[in-house]
């Protein structure tokens, strides 16, 4: 049974995979992004499991890349990105044609060990603060939620109506 305070922002699911399309000129996220890979374009990809470890990792590491080969029109490209610049640009895409609610409940993995899930925590505040500062985060440790959350990345959901128990 569904929580009919929670309504998700898209009923998809979206894969947490960030990729460069040269026909758009921008960012892919999702489906596109997977079939982006599997036509033999490099794609940022699990970066999720960094957002827990530590702020170094998390905000200065750029471990993840794009590579764009050469063509008549553009030069070879090899774009890094951090974890935390792989998540703004993921939401960047998620949320481009979505009204944002003021209220936003982004569920967690779930491990149980308790410094990543402070990193998780502070850094998902971070990338909110940052872009979304009129934005209320709700963490959801409430037991009345008879479903499960799903994670960050493949479905994010806002407290559905005004007054709503959160």
């Amino acid at each position: 049974m569904q929580n009919p305070n929670i309504v998700p922002i898209t009923e998809q699911r979206v894969p947490t995979i960030v990729a460069f399309s040269k026909k758009n000129n921008s960012h892919v996220i999702g489906k596109e992004a997977r079939l982006t890979g599997l036509q033999g374009k490099t794609t940022v990809f699990n970066f999720k499991p960094v957002l827990g470890r530590g702020d170094a990792e998390f905000s200065k590491n750029k471990k993840f890349w794009c590579y764009l080969a050469a063509s008549e029109n553009q030069k070879e490209t090899i774009t890094t990105y951090t974890a935390k610049e792989a998540t703004v640009n993921f939401l960047k895409e998620l949320f481009r044609n979505i009204d944002i609610p003021e209220q936003i409940l982004i569920g967690e993995p779930a491990i149980r060990e308790g410094a990543w899930k402070e990193n998780f925590r502070k850094h998902i505040r971070e990338i909110f603060k940052d872009r979304y500062d009129n934005r209320k985060l709700t963490r959801c440790d409430n037991a009345n939620l008879t479903t499960p959350m799903l994670v960050f990345g493949d479905q994010v959901s806002a407290p559905g109506r005004p007054g709503a128990d959160t």
